[in-house]
């Protein structure tokens, strides 16, 4: 039973849940993150701003992303006032920790990642050969130009965790062609075949995430960390000094694939125009016309 002062703990996506860019959303307003030539690139509607500066003041915010540590480091707009803060980076293979009091770096904790990197490398072999297929077949259908392939690397470690296929054209319908492209042709078939990824779809891109990388797992770790400790002394510090008790877990994301995660908190929630809730809007209309017949 919670006592009557819970501890509030957010677990929140980042990208097009609390900031993105300005050509995703021409709302934003605030500066949340810059890209690798220190420019502005992410921006927070005064809504989204809103929101953070409630839930840092009211709790503890954690990201949970699939954007790198380096990536992390450059989301220069998470000032949350708290002595320690967490994040779940790299799709969670990667916990990072920061001492604001002490050099304010993000710092991976090395414990944590120990469990996913005898995974990478026990899958660097199949990673290495799907990506090499979908680039020979990107090449064969004349599309490099318009379709590029990246393999994203786990944190700092340069090993290979996950595959992106991103559309590069300027025309908005092409675009939404080649979107359908990348998924139907490419990110499928090897999905099927292989049987070991999911697929995450944004607006220009589709990312095959390998199945032992998981947002879900890495919340529901991190939850039970907060409570033992990992035997890591960077964490256990920030963990004992954070002294999270009775948390009351929300988990908030935009993405079809954050429900995962998602579903390892009391609460959930979601932008009104996300996936998620377009999704569950979509179903209601269907349930509510079905109580009509």
């Amino acid at each position: 039973m919670l006592n009557a002062t819970p501890t509030f703990v957010y677990y929140s996506d980042l990208d097009h849940t609390l900031f993105q860019s300005l050509k995703s959303d021409a709302a934003g307003t605030h500066p949340m993150s810059e890209d690798s030539k220190g420019a502005h690139q992410g921006y927070a509607r005064p809504d989204q701003q809103h929101l953070f500066n409630l839930m840092a003041g009211n709790g503890y915010v954690i990201p949970v992303t699939a954007r790198s540590h380096e990536q992390m480091e450059r989301v220069t707009g998470w000032v949350t006032g708290r002595e320690y803060d967490l994040a779940l980076t790299d799709l969670g293979a990667t916990l990072l920790v920061r001492d604001n009091n002490g050099d304010a770096q993000w710092h991976a904790v090395e414990r944590w990642q120990d469990e996913y990197l005898s995974q990478v490398q026990a899958n660097i072999r199949r990673l290495t050969k799907d990506y090499e297929q979908i680039e020979s077949r990107l090449r064969d259908a004349d599309l490099l130009d318009s379709i590029r392939i990246d393999m994203i690397q786990l944190g700092k470690l340069h090993l290979p965790l996950y595959i992106v296929l991103s559309v590069t054209h300027d025309d908005p319908e092409r675009v939404k062609q080649l979107q359908q492209i990348c998924r139907v042709r490419f990110a499928e078939p090897i999905a099927r075949m292989a049987g070991a990824y999911v697929l995450h779809e944004t607006a220009d891109s589709v990312c095959l995430w390998p199945t032992f990388v998981s947002k879900g797992k890495a919340v529901k770790r991190l939850q039970q960390a907060l409570v033992d400790g990992l035997g890591d002394s960077r964490f256990d510090r920030a963990r004992d000094f954070l002294d999270i008790q009775n948390p009351v877990n929300v988990c908030i994301g935009d993405s079809i694939t954050d429900l995962e995660f998602m579903q390892n908190g009391h609460f959930m929630m979601a932008p009104t125009q996300s996936p998620i809730a377009l999704s569950a809007f979509e179903t209601a209309r269907k349930e509510m016309d079905k109580e009509t017949l």
